[in-house]
Formats: C-alpha cells, structure tokens, sequence
C-alpha cells in the first residue's frame, strides 16, 4: 500500500486594509459601517497591531496595504457598492492584486 506525504499547508497571506493618520476622520465620514470602527486612528492601529501580533504568532503572514480613503470612495460610487467592510476586504484584495 502505497501512502502519499502530506505537504505541509503553506500559512495563507492575509491582506489588512489599513489607513493613514489623516485620512482616519474621512474614513469616519464616509464609512457606511463606521459605527463599527474606532473612533480615533490611534486606537485603530492599537487594535491592528495586536490583531497583527496575534495573527503572527500563530505563523500567519499579514500584508498592510494603505488604503487611499478617496480612491476608494471612487471605487464604491464607480461600482454602486457601500463603503463598508466586506467593500474594503474586497478593494484591499483588488489593489494589492493590481501592485504585484
């Protein structure tokens, strides 16, 4: 009986939206979800890094793609969509796709 080796799983890549200090307040403005976000980019980036921590202690490897607020507006209004978080999940995966 012939018994195949497994190939141990490779840790997936994962992509984190992530913004700049001065574009945290027009994120807020324009965010459909923005009850769900952090008042403050501060905070924001706290929470990033120990979700970022987390991830790589567990031998995740985590991407930070910036996020440009207007350009991503302009993707919502060209394609009728929120600007809400299943949104940015699939624009961070759009752009970063376009970069590499």
């Amino acid at each position: 009986m012939f018994t195949r080796k497994r190939k141990s799983a490779r840790p997936m890549n994962l992509l984190l939206a992530c913004y700049s200090p001065d574009q945290w307040q027009e994120l807020l403005a324009t965010a459909d979800d923005s009850e769900n976000l952090e008042l403050t980019w501060s905070e924001w980036r706290k929470n990033a890094d120990m979700l970022i921590d987390g991830l790589k202690s567990e031998g995740r490897s985590v991407t930070e793609v910036l996020i440009d607020i207007n350009d991503l507006n302009h993707y919502c209004r060209m394609h009728d969509l929120p600007n809400n978080a299943e949104t940015r999940s699939k624009y961070v995966l759009r752009i970063h796709g376009e970069s590499t």
